[in-house]
């Protein structure tokens, strides 16, 4: 059975961020390392993502053509975040692993790929107090199939004629609307724990970057003055957590 790490880039943005999943994956792993590209990623970027060992994988990114949304939702934010399913498509792994590409890799995870298709962290152990119930689509265990990823490109339209804005967890969870009743595809939240909620976890081997304010975006004086705010209101794990990210990005 083939396997695969494997995380997705829609923009140069997050370059920095892949980086840092990349060399946190090798300092634990020798799997194989896939990077979903899209379009808008420039050719300089796929190239330093090549030299650095990732595989990288040309995808068409879905909501620059599909007809499915309407104009008030067809925009940037979302057409990127939606671009996460096609890791569901094959793309020559029967395995992978999904890493979303804000991640802290702090341990071994290579048991991940013992577990059954569709295991993640429920989002309510994700981040209790915004949860949104179902799974949380930072770190997936899947096994690629065509049918599935064709059925979750279906059920977009059925997710944006609710009129609220949504991403890629909504339409996923709605798909997989069962998915809390299976306990056996809960994985515990040491594999994916939430940076913001990271106190209460003892040893996570997966910290999550959520929300817009990424490590590599902020500069060096923001991240500073965040590890002052936190030293004072206590927050330890948080200090840690950034500094270990930090020493990844400058590698």
């Amino acid at each position: 059975m083939k396997r695969a790490y494997i995380t997705i880039l829609s923009s140069d943005d997050f370059k920095p961020g892949v980086i840092a999943l990349y060399r946190g994956i090798r300092k634990y792993s020798q799997e194989d390392f896939g990077v979903l590209v899209s379009e808008e990623v420039s050719d300089p970027v796929k190239a330093e993502l090549g030299r650095l060992g990732a595989l990288v994988i040309d995808e068409r990114n879905i909501l620059n053509t599909t007809d499915e949304l309407n104009d008030s939702q067809k925009n940037d934010r979302w057409a990127k975040t939606l671009f996460k399913l096609t890791v569901f498509k094959y793309h020559g792994y029967d395995k992978v692993v999904y890493l979303d590409s804000d991640l802290l890799i702090r341990a071994g995870i290579d048991e991940l790929f013992d577990r059954a298709s569709f295991s993640a962290v429920a989002d309510k152990d994700f981040f209790p107090r915004y949860s949104r119930g179902g799974l949380n689509a930072g770190v997936m265990v899947i096994e690629p199939s065509e049918a599935i990823y064709e059925d979750l490109i279906k059920e977009i339209s059925k997710v944006a004629a609710k009129g609220a804005p949504f991403g890629d967890q909504d339409v996923i969870n709605s798909y997989f609307s069962d998915w809390e009743s299976e306990p056996e595809l809960h994985l515990d939240v040491l594999y994916n724990t939430c940076f913001y909620d990271a106190e209460r976890a003892s040893n996570p081997k997966v910290v999550h970057f959520i929300l817009g304010d990424k490590p590599w975006m902020c500069g060096r004086l923001k991240n500073i003055l965040k590890t002052v705010k936190w030293g004072l209101t206590g927050k330890r794990k948080q200090i840690k957590y950034l500094r270990e990210y930090l020493g990844l990005l400058r590698g």
